[in-house]
């Protein structure tokens, strides 16, 4: 009897260890696992480390609060985003006021021959004088600039929110007397198209951003006399030419040139019609032109600075003497260089709200 119950206490007691023995494996596998998900969930990046990124670009890490580092990314990138392109305007409360309207028109007031600039807060196309235009993401925005036609008529045009205004603008008369000799340079329209193919195509190839820095404005390109401005109505010989779109100024043949603002050089070749000329891209379908030059200082594909000498004055191609002839092209529109110099696009913003 005594031995049958020692039994059955050996028993109790094995199944007591194999009970403890087993609950001690579960509750460690448990801790285990419990461990190794805290592991796994915790994002592969600290709060010191993502401060200092944020720090760089100018943001608030004090009241951030999100979860994993591919938002935190995205966050500071467009916080880096909108402060480049803030960075443009001349101080932060034109910034703010501008980068929060659902439109935004650089000037918004213009007159034939001018050129402005457009913001929208969204991606899409624009349809100007039966022309679409494309808006190209930059900073927190996305921007085109528009060409006002030396023939529209003054009034009120939509753009999207906002309204244009066009102010009528009356332009002098030029009179010009070549020689027989360049009067043919101009009748010679099958070499003259040739060229213009390679132009149209090289001012078609522009980069999608501003490539002027913040506060560069762009400069006069040349010392000399200003003998034509832009948009005098030309006659050649006593007969209609059309319109001077562009500014000559008179200077002794050798004096240097120099680029307008930053920019790569899209093209730099010696033309029948306009000579040894220069076209510099600024970004965004914007190029400016320099025109019968006696010698090219640069080459296509080479970026260039503001100020930077890219040719000197000459007169060749068809030219009645040493002068500059200057004009920005957009959307390969020639538009009045008058709106730019001495200031940038981003400048050019209306007071009013």
């Amino acid at each position: 009897m005594e031995t049958g119950n020692a039994n059955r206490k050996k028993v109790k007691g094995k199944r007591i260890i194999i009970f403890l023995t087993s609950l001690l494996i579960i509750t460690a596998a448990s801790f285990t696992f419990l461990n190794q998900s805290l592991v796994q969930s915790k994002p592969d990046y600290d709060y010191a480390t993502i401060t200092k990124k944020a720090e760089k670009v100018g943001a608030h890490a004090d009241v951030w609060s999100s979860k994993t580092e591919t938002k935190e990314m995205k966050f500071i990138e467009d916080r880096k985003d909108a402060s480049k392109e803030a960075s443009y305007f001349p101080d932060q409360d034109t910034a703010i006021r501008e980068m929060n309207k659902h439109w935004a028109l650089f000037p918004n007031t213009a007159s034939p021959g001018d050129v402005i600039l457009v913001r929208h807060d969204s991606p899409g196309t624009i349809n100007w004088q039966d022309k679409e235009y494309t808006l190209t993401s930059f900073g927190a925005g996305y921007y085109t600039y528009l060409p006002i036609p030396m023939g529209i008529e003054a009034g009120t045009y939509d753009i999207g929110t906002q309204q244009l205004t066009i102010k009528d603008k009356t332009f002098k008369k030029s009179y010009i007397t070549v020689s027989e000799e360049n009067q043919n340079i101009r009748r010679n329209t099958e070499r003259i198209m040739a060229d213009q193919k390679i132009i149209d195509k090289a001012r078609s190839q522009s980069a999608d951003e501003f490539l002027f820095s913040p506060d560069s404005e762009f400069m006069t390109p040349v010392e000399g006399e200003r003998t034509t401005p832009f948009g005098y109505t030309r006659y050649v010989n006593g007969e209609y030419s059309g319109s001077h779109t562009a500014i000559d100024w008179a200077a002794p043949t050798g004096t240097p040139i120099r680029a307008t603002n930053d920019g790569v050089v899209a093209l730099s070749e010696n033309f029948y019609l306009t000579g040894k000329s220069v076209y510099i891209d600024h970004g965004m379908d914007l190029f400016s032109q320099y025109i019968h030059m006696s010698e090219l200082k640069v080459e296509a594909g080479e970026k260039v600075e503001k100020g930077d000498i890219i040719g000197l004055v000459g007169s060749t191609g068809f030219s009645t003497g040493p002068h500059l002839h200057f004009t920005f092209w957009v959307h390969n529109v020639p538009s009045n260089p008058d709106m730019y110099l001495g200031k940038t696009p981003f400048q050019l913003v209306d007071e009013k709200e």
